[in-house]
């Protein structure tokens, strides 16, 4: 029994120790989403749907776009003229769009353009998009 018990405490530190110990590359949480929060410790497990910490990065020209379900193609093209978009992909079951600037960005530019975005009539959210390393 005094085994059994001193077995398992090892086992919870050891986990605890790989979870926790490990540096983070970059603005991740511990399942690896970018929460715009500074470096720290993150967990080095993967997350719930098999994504790695530190392991995925945002597109420097691509968003997705929500919008209201009622909104019209020709009112979402009228807004990609207003800030020089296009419309890479149109998500038809989902009410989004896949929208693609003409050149990178910086975080700092695309943080302003997405604020644009969300300000405008018929957009619900707007986001860049991520590209996730799966393993």
């Amino acid at each position: 029994m005094k085994y059994k018990m001193t077995f398992t405490l090892a086992v919870l530190l050891a986990a605890g120790t790989v979870c926790f110990s490990v540096e983070a590359r970059g603005p991740y949480d511990f399942w690896g989403y970018s929460g715009r929060k500074p470096a720290g410790i993150y967990c080095a497990l993967p997350g719930p749907h098999g994504e790695r910490p530190g392991m995925d990065r945002y597109s420097p020209s691509v968003l997705l776009v929500s919008v209201d379900p009622d909104m019209k193609k020709k009112d979402m093209e009228r807004i990609c003229r207003k800030y020089d978009l296009s419309i890479l992909y149109e998500y038809r079951n989902f009410s989004m769009y896949a929208l693609k600037t003409e050149k990178n960005k910086t975080d700092e530019e695309m943080d302003t353009l997405l604020a644009s975005l969300e300000k405008e009539k018929g957009i619900l959210t707007a986001e860049r998009d991520r590209m996730l390393t799966l393993m």
